[in-house]
């Protein structure tokens, strides 16, 4: 319900329930879901910048949440048709080197697409990397220095509906 109230047109269902009570998280979402509060987090910008279409998209969106849970007395509203994203497939990088990126955030690719590859210093390909499904960037990395075992791609299946 608070995502809807988001107003966003992509949404990412998290599985907290799947975490175990005994990890430790940096996630205030994780620790309110585990303390049976209502969460939600929204991510914007690229690396680390944002611009004021997306701090006033935020602001929106927040403000209707409080009104939707009745924190503040106002017109609400809800997209009722978002695209959640489901089955993320995470890609990581196996070299140290440097990134070439083919695909950018939002993109729809279908499995098997080459969506990026590593090269040595020196212009050599160390590995090439194929999306294991189709779907949606949900993000990739856009430095060019790129380390071993760094994720590279986070790629998920979109849907019409959500089903828990």
């Amino acid at each position: 319900m608070l995502a809807h109230a988001m107003g966003n047109n992509y949404l990412i269902p998290d599985d907290y329930y799947l975490v175990p009570d005994t990890s430790n998280t940096h996630w205030s979402s994780l620790a309110a879901s585990r303390n049976n509060v209502p969460a939600i987090t929204v991510e914007i910008g690229d690396r680390g910048k944002t611009d004021l279409k997306e701090i006033e998209f935020v602001k929106r969106g927040v403000i209707n949440v409080m009104c939707t849970i009745n924190m503040l007395q106002g017109q609400t509203f809800k997209n009722e048709h978002p695209l959640y994203l489901i089955n993320e497939s995470f890609i990581k990088s196996n070299y140290s080197g440097i990134l070439y990126t083919l695909v950018g955030k939002g993109q729809y690719i279908t499995k098997g697409k080459l969506i990026g590859y590593t090269t040595d210093y020196w212009g050599k390909v160390l590995e090439k990397y194929y999306s294991p499904i189709s779907g949606i960037i949900v993000s990739g990395k856009i430095s060019p220095a790129i380390n071993k075992g760094e994720n590279v791609f986070r790629i998920a299946e979109p849907a019409d509906e959500y089903k828990e």
